[in-house]
């Protein structure tokens, strides 16, 4: 077992103040964190320890100088006095797709890995019923601090489907992105960003977002019980 940060050492106390309780590894195969048995819940806890800035600078440099020597030209918004600026929304078609792929891969990692972790649980603790939550927390990766940006992502993510038509990541119903330490680059906060996935159109979701703000409002409640800080209760679709 990993040692575990101080985030996830605060967390598991959250979890087992709020009623949850906290998985131990199994010996054989993979485990989600948590299992909420009185929402139905297993959840699976990731977290953004690492400023990935550098490395995906250094990704977004080669993209942009292969992009130059393929179309011989220079691009019209991402250069400023020979330093490359690094602003998504203004880059071009091609350069701006590539780097979205790059963003992609990164977050997929994190999805594939606690779908199978939720998947896994749910067989073992006879939960077949039971809904996933993958739960990301930015402890300190500011490369990461548009929360509505980093949804889109896992939203395309989520609804990808295999050969067969079924969601590929199908043991996920539903993300929360959140962070009590980094803060996001539109509003300055703290922030909380749900996600609900549905198989069909007609899925009914109601419980996932019950879920969801339960536990955004235990959560700002204990961290304010135990460290005296109060955090804003605010709701981001």
């Amino acid at each position: 077992m990993s040692k575990l940060s101080s985030f996830e050492i605060f967390f598991r106390s959250f979890v087992e103040w709020f009623g949850g309780t906290v998985l131990e590894e199994a010996p054989v195969g993979k485990t989600a964190d948590y299992l909420f048995m009185q929402y139905n819940v297993v959840a699976e806890l990731k977290t953004l320890l690492e400023d990935s800035t550098p490395e995906m600078n250094e990704k977004v440099k080669k993209i942009i100088n292969a992009w130059m020597a393929e179309s011989d030209s220079l691009p019209t918004h991402t250069l400023e006095e020979g330093k490359i600026i690094f602003e998504l929304r203004s880059v071009e078609a091609d350069i701006a797709h590539k780097w979205v792929d790059r963003l992609r891969q990164q977050v997929e990692r994190l999805v594939n890995s606690a779908n199978s972790q939720i998947a896994e649980t749910k067989r073992r603790e006879n939960l077949p019923n039971a809904r996933g939550i993958l739960l990301i927390h930015n402890t300190s990766n500011t490369y990461h601090n548009d929360p509505r940006g980093y949804r889109v992502i896992l939203g395309y993510l989520l609804s990808k489907r295999d050969h067969l038509g079924a969601l590929r990541y199908q043991h996920i119903q539903g993300v929360v992105y959140f962070s009590k330490d980094v803060r996001s680059v539109e509003e300055n906060m703290y922030f909380w960003t749900p996600l609900q996935m549905k198989q069909t159109p007609d899925d009914d979701v109601s419980d996932i977002i019950k879920f969801q703000r339960d536990l955004q409002q235990g959560f700002y409640r204990f961290i304010t019980e135990t460290t005296g800080t109060r955090i804003r209760q605010h709701w981001k679709d």
